[in-house]
């Protein structure tokens, strides 16, 4: 159930949002010692980062924040992320 941030903040003053994306996906085996960062992961290990949020909420996140600092299009096109995708 989605709920806005102004009901959210009606209900509750304080909301607790997710935590570091990058340690997280690192224990997961994820690659982000790259110029992606954790804009590698979103593109070729998305049930990671969906995993990755869902152990955030399951420990009592209110919210989440994303993992694409880094993914941009030119970030991904220098990469060949497009042509490793279709050979998926």
């Amino acid at each position: 159930m989605r709920v806005s941030l102004k009901e959210s903040f009606e209900n509750c003053p304080v909301l607790v949002l997710d935590g570091a994306m990058s340690t997280a996906l690192e224990l997961l085996g994820c690659q982000i010692n790259d110029a992606l960062w954790t804009g590698l992961a979103l593109a070729e290990q998305p049930d990671a980062v969906r995993q990755v949020h869902l152990d955030y909420f399951r420990a009592g996140a209110d919210g989440g924040i994303t993992c694409s600092y880094q993914a941009t299009i030119s970030g991904y096109m220098k990469k060949d992320i497009p042509k490793r995708r279709q050979k998926r």
